[in-house]
């Protein structure tokens, strides 16, 4: 079985009217800094934590923390 897999970066509140006003080169600040830990998700739950990192030009996520259950 496959399942949606997703790193939260950061969540913000915006207006209705700022979102209608995003324009190709917006910028949406967040309230995370460079080097802080992304939520990894798999259906809406936390499966652990990691890091963004660039391979080759391109965007990922490395896993470092494993959410377990007690």
């Amino acid at each position: 079985m496959r399942t949606v897999g997703e790193a939260r970066l950061d969540q913000r509140m915006a207006t209705m009217q700022e979102l209608l006003d995003l324009r190709p080169g917006s910028l949406l600040r967040l309230e995370r800094s460079a080097g802080e830990h992304v939520d990894v998700l798999a259906g809406g739950t936390v499966l652990g934590y990691g890091e963004v990192v660039v391979v080759e030009n391109v965007l990922g996520v490395r896993v470092t923390d494993i959410y377990e259950k007690e």
